[in-house]
Order: C-alpha cells, then structure tokens, then sequence
C-alpha cells in the first residue's frame, strides 16, 4: 500500500490520536516509521494549525535522545508524520518482561531521556505524554524518546478528552501529571514532562506507575497525588539521593518540582550529592576527634608516627600522622567532608603514607566522587599493594555507585588481606545486597557489627536492609543506635521515623520530626509535615502552630492555607474559615480543592447560592470528582432541587460506585423524589458500611430509613 511518496509495510503500533506505520521513502530508500493521524483529527482545523506549528519546532529537536522528525504534510487531507525508524523494543515491553530494573539501568535509561527533554524545553517543545511506551530502547544501548504529543489538543480539556463516557481510560494515566489529568492546561509546561520522567524512573525501580487504580477516581481523586508511596518503601536498596531526586519529579504542585528536563538531568547525573552538616555540628564532630587524637598524643608523646602507625623507613611527620587519624576519626562519625580535608592535609604533608591516601579515597567514595575514591586508592596500592583498607575504599566507591560487578574483586581482596576489618565486612553486606543475596548480606552487615559494635555506618545499612525486608522492628532499633553513634546525621533521623510511620507511630514520628527542627529551626517542609500529623490526630492547636509558622516563612503556601481553613471550619469558626479558603483561591484560582472548601464553609453559613456556584466551578475544574457531586447534590437538596441533587448523585455514582457520601445523597434525593425502594436500599447500604461509623448523623439516618419502610409497607 502506498500513502503519498511511502510504501507501508506493516503495522507498528496504534493510539488514540494515530496509527504508525513502517514504511519506506521511495525518494530515498530510506525506511521509516509513518505516523498518521486519524482522519476525524485530521478534519480539524484548529488541530491542523497546532500540527503545522509543532512540527516546525519538532524539525529543531535533533538530539540523539530524541526521536527525530525527518518530514511532514497532508496526503488528501490526512495529516502525516516521517519519523526516525529505531529498532528495538519499547522500555514499556521490557518493564512487562522484566519488571523492574537494576537500579544503574534505570538511572541510565532516565538520565537518557533526561537529556532528550532538557533539549527539547530549551527549544521551546513540550512532550505532555512522557512514559515507558514512548522511550524506546535500540539494540546498541541507544535510549530514544519518541512520539511528542502532537495529536493532542491542548486548547481543549485534556482529561476530557482521555476518557470514555464511561469513565475507560485512553493511554496510561498512571504517568500523568496531576495538572495533565484534571485539566489545567495552564498549568502544563516543563514541570508536566519533569513528572513522567519522575513516574517512568519510579515504574523502572518498582514495576508500576506511583499511581495506579481500577477505575479513573482512583487517579482524580483529591490527595491521590500528594499521597504516591516512597520510593525506597517499593525499592528499599534504592539510595537516598535517587529516592529524592524521584520525590521532587513527583511532587503534586508543578512549582516545586525541578523546572525543566536540564534541571533534572543535572540531578540525576550529579548523583549522591555530599550531605551537609550545620556548621555547629560538624565542629563539635571535629573537636570531639580532637580530642581522641589528642588523647592518643598524650599517651604516645612522640613527635612523628608511633610504632606500627606509618610505612617502613622514614618516620611520618607528626601532623600528617595527627590529620590522618583525624580523617579516621571523622570518617567513623561520618562526618565525611572534614574528613576529606584532613586527609588532604595528611597527603600534602606524607604524600608517601598509603593509609593517609586510603584514608582520603574513603571519605571521598562516601560523598560521591568516584574518580577522586579511585585515584587516591590506586595511589595508596601502588605504595603498598596490601594495603587492605584501600581495597576497601575502593569498593565503596563502587558501591555507592551501584556497581557490585566492580566491587566484588575489591571485597575479595580486603577480606583476604585483613578477614578483621570491620568496613571489609561492611562492604561484603553492600556488594551481597546489590546482588540481591539478602540472607547473605545480613549476615556480613552482623560480622561487621560483631567486630566494631560502634560502627555507624554498618547499623544504618543493616536497618535499611531490614527495612526492606518489612522487618520495621528490628530496623528500628539499627537506626536507634545509629542515632546513639551519631545523633547529627539527618539521615538516621528519616529512617527512624519512616519506621517509625511503617509501624503506625504517629507520636514517635512527631519525635523525629522535633529533632530535625532542632538541628534546623524554622524548615518549612518539616513544619508542615509535622502540622500534618497534628492535624491527623486532633491536635488542632499545635497544627495551627506549624501552619503559621510555614506561612511565616513562605507567605504564599496554599496548603498551609487550606489546612489553617479546615481547623478554623471543625472549630465552628465559619467566617474566619472562609477568609483562609478565599486567600487560598487567591493563590491558586484552578484549584478544585479549594472551590469545594469555600463551598462547604458557604454551606455552613447557609449561603447556597454561591455555595453551589463553587461546588460548580470546581467541577468544571475537576470534572470527575465523585464527592464533588454529592456535595453539590446535598446543596441542591438544601435548595429544594431534587431531581438535579438525584442527577448530580448518578453522575457521581458513575464515577464510583462505592462513594458512600454520595450513596446518601441519592437515597435522600429519592425519597424526596418518592422513590422509597431506591431511598431505602441505598441507606441500608451505607448504613451496613463503617464511612463515618459514629457519625450523629447515623440516628437520623435510622429513623428516616424506618419511616420510609413504614411507608412501603402501607
């Protein structure tokens, strides 16, 4: 079959908006993948005009990430697109055979596709579709980011025009950004690409998309987006940075995700970025191994290196033996910046002392610096090939990095050198757990703990390992002693309390939460979480507290807003509910959420009218909100409008069967409507379920349903 100047062959694929074709060029010989449009798009006008601009820059975008556009046009009125063929097999095909991949293959694969969308926005081009079916993967490694969303109209309602009357999905929502799938096209821009990069890395590491659901509430339903599962709680070996790096992707509000593909790319290939320490903390680290070497001094009075301290022949001179005990010391407290200025001064000062020099590639494997790691532990082994502890620093830098296949033969030699090293032991746990041998890798974290029982860093990795196993338990009491060891590495403090949170300690987690805000006063992230919790268990005084203490800080945060509303609304304080929810509106006008809380508090104070002006206009925002039509279903009832409160719970039904409040608002609705069969099946439906179980409403709701019975039976 030809289509203008190509021959098609076969089928590639076929999607809502196209259906791509291989094809060959008969001008060139050259095979490609033909991408047409369906005829009833092709018909638009508007969407002909958007094609003909799109491809213009698509034209620009030639990056060896990206998919590239050779050439486009209309064939009798159907659109066409000449793309570049890549052979190979889609990341999506190779997730569904494998699952999940290891964690360097899905940085790799994500950092690719990092690249390909940092060009792109540079250029002005949104993808708007980025997930694992559009990322293909060529025999030669090469990673491909394909089929920019053309098709789309973006002048109208995305979401509207994903889904099915029926609520059936078109394409994977899963990789959709929150303001992608309830239509804020104002809000679509680079952040919206920066979240399928986020939810690819997070389908690549754990199998699925961060949101899944069987029908499309799941996916719109409010808190869905803020409430996606931690990484590490899917992949516990994944680091702390990627797991970070993932969570920014992620975030629900555009504006506090990285701003464009560059800005992820860059923390993706920055890669465990060194932790910092307060000032204060880190000097009290320092004075406190001071004080150790200056204990050792004591009892040695020498004025170079003691016996058994430095290399045969010349003796080391006392302040390069005193920095590298120093970076020793420090090292231990993991303290690992000021450990690698101290072994700088010690191989300045000894620049023949192989321990300084291995000594220095440990601190830097811990901050991330690979090739520094390597170089100072190729230095130290050329000086003195059995130096074990630089065999040991090797690896960790391999480690740290995710490369076990380079780390093994440095674990092997550093156990065979010195089977008492405790790190030796620590780093055959590491390379034992990148290999997913975990019986056997707990078992090397517990003979490093056997031989150094205030070693921090092998507690902290055989919690997290624990961790990742569900054994939350013993987990947290590695992470208590870690806190014991070094109670300023705020690392140990997460754990503790993401444990803490696993095992339903609400009350400890706050504990955590208190810590951190003592090492660093004032942090906004920590308030408003901890506000959160407050908020969660009633307490709302101390809520109140964190929310202001936020919007002291950032003036402009919506949620603490929205949450300083809801605890002024449960308090009874209507009016001062409804000035916190209009500044709430003021700072995000297209936030459904906040149209319905303004709704509820106009409710409250009897003014239906606007009440139902908002409930509507949060619909016309978000229009698949379940418990959005039952609120605007229970203002109707309150106006008297029966039929519209018995329309609006159908459609809210609709969208899920199982919303309970909405359940109530159809029953109501049909008994006014003299619908009694209908009124008292759905009431004893949601009276057999446990929504709101001590709700004083539910007496009410008794008496109406024997009344109503009483009227069947008449």
């Amino acid at each position: 079959m030809q289509f203008g100047p190509y021959v098609l062959s076969g089928t590639l694929g076929r999607g809502g908006s196209a259906t791509v074709y291989q094809a060959t060029d008969t001008r060139s010989g050259q095979a490609v993948a033909l991408k047409l449009l369906h005829p009833e798009l092709s018909t638009q006008p508007r969407l002909r005009r958007r094609f003909e601009t799109e491809v213009q820059a698509l034209t620009q975008v030639r990056h060896p990430n990206a998919v590239r556009v050779y050439d486009a046009g209309n064939h009798q009125g159907q659109l066409w697109l000449a793309l570049e063929l890549v052979p190979g097999e889609s990341l999506q095909a190779r997730l569904t055979r494998e699952r999940c991949l290891p964690i360097d293959e899905a940085v790799r694969i994500t950092s690719c596709v990092a690249e390909a969308l940092a060009f792109a926005h540079q250029h002005g081009v949104l993808h708007r579709d980025v997930k694992p079916d559009n990322v293909l993967l060529a025999p030669d490694g090469r990673v491909v980011l394909t089929d920019f969303g053309l098709a789309l109209d973006q002048e109208q309602d995305e979401a509207q025009s994903r889904v099915t009357r029926d609520g059936v999905f078109m394409g994977t929502p899963g990789y959709w950004a929150p303001e992608q799938a309830r239509g804020r096209l104002a809000q679509v821009g680079p952040p919206t690409d920066v979240y399928g990069l986020g939810a690819t890395l997070y389908a690549c590491l754990t199998g699925a998309p961060p949101i899944q659901g069987a029908h499309l509430v799941a996916f719109l339903r409010t808190g869905a987006f803020e409430a996606v599962a931690p990484l590490n709680t899917k992949r516990p070996d994944a680091p702390a940075w990627l797991c970070a790096v993932c969570a920014r992707c992620l975030e629900a509000d555009p504006r506090a995700r990285y701003p464009d593909g560059r800005a992820a790319l860059e923390a993706l290939t920055r890669r465990a970025a060194p932790s910092t320490l307060p000032l204060k903390v880190a000097l009290a680290a320092c004075a406190a191994s001071l004080a150790v070497v200056a204990a050792l001094l004591a009892v040695t009075g020498l004025p170079g290196s003691p016996a058994g301290k430095g290399p045969p022949g010349p003796r080391v001179p006392c302040v390069a033996w005193l920095h590298q005990e120093l970076a020793r010391a420090l090292n231990r407290a993991r303290v690992h910046r000021a450990a690698e200025a101290a072994g700088s001064v010690a191989t300045q000062a000894a620049p023949r002392w192989p321990r300084a020099w291995a000594e220095r590639a440990f601190a830097r494997a811990r901050l991330g610096d690979e090739d520094g790691a390597r170089a100072d532990a190729a230095r130290a082994l050329a000086l003195d090939p059995a130096c074990a502890w630089a065999y040991a620093a090797r690896a960790e830098a391999a480690i740290v990095h995710y490369d076990a296949k380079s780390a093994a033969p440095d674990r092997d030699q550093a156990l065979r050198l010195d089977p008492e090293l405790p790190w030796a032991h620590a780093v055959d746990g590491g390379v034992l757990r990148l290999q997913e041998r975990g019986a056997e890798a707990e078992a090397a974290y517990r003979r490093a703990i056997a031989l150094d029982p205030d070693l921090p860093q092998a507690h902290s990795e055989l919690g997290f390992h624990l961790s990742g196993l569900g054994r939350d338990a013993e987990a947290l009491e590695e992470y208590a002693r870690c806190i014991e060891l070094t109670p300023y590495v705020a690392e140990d403090w997460r754990n503790h309390g993401r444990t803490q949170l696993a095992l339903g300690r609400l009350d400890e987690a706050v504990r955590e939460l208190d810590r951190a805000l003592e090492l660093e006063p004032g942090h906004p992230i920590a308030l408003y979480n901890r506000g959160t919790i407050a908020y969660r268990q009633g307490r709302s005084g101390d809520a109140r507290r964190d929310f202001e203490a936020v919007l002291a800080v950032k003036p402009d945060d919506w949620a603490s807003h929205t949450f300083l509303g809801l605890i002024a609304f449960q308090a009874g304080r209507y009016e001062e509910a409804l000035s916190w929810h209009e500044r709430a509106l003021e700072l995000d006008p297209t936030s459904a959420g906040a149209h319905v809380n303004r709704g509820v508090t106009l409710r409250a104070l009897g003014r239906y009218q606007e009440a139902l002006a908002c409930y509507s206009r949060a619909l016309e925002i978000e229009p698949y909100n379940p418990a959005t039509y039952g609120g605007r279903a229970q203002v109707y009832i309150q106006l008297g409008a029966f039929r519209e409160a018995l329309a609006d719970s159908e459609r809210g039904l609709g969208l899920d069967p199982d919303a309970m409040v909405v359940v109530v608002t159809r029953a109501l609705s049909a008994a006014q409507l003299g619908d009694y069969p209908q009124a008292i099946a759905d009431m004893e439906r949601f009276l057999a379920s446990d929504v709101e179980a001590q709700a004083p409403e539910r007496a009410h709701y008794r008496q109406l349903l024997r009344g109503w019975r009483a009227r069947v039976r008449r």
